[in-house]
């Protein structure tokens, strides 16, 4: 995978330089698709796992924010930053 912007590109905003791709045929692969749909569904679990800590831990629930996650080569989810949360 390979960044579309440079990173210190301050022409853009810091999530548009860290947003990945890996080219049109990740579209057309059913391989690809298929694994695209267990990314979605981890990053899902991911996501539940975090409203679910934070409802624990600190007794607010989160209800939006922006997480901006990266994969790295191992295809391991790592959370880089959020911003924007809203909690009740």
């Amino acid at each position: 995978m390979v960044n579309k912007l440079a990173w210190y590109d301050d022409k853009h905003t810091v999530e548009a330089r860290t947003v990945t791709y890996e080219g049109l045929e990740m579209y057309c692969n059913k391989e690809k698709v298929s694994k695209h749909t267990k990314l979605y569904e981890h990053l899902n679990k991911v996501m539940w796992q975090i409203y679910n800590h934070v409802k624990k831990n600190i007794s607010v629930q989160i209800l939006s924010g922006q997480f901006f996650f990266k994969i790295d080569a191992q295809d391991k989810l790592n959370l880089l930053f959020a911003k924007q949360i809203q909690c009740d």
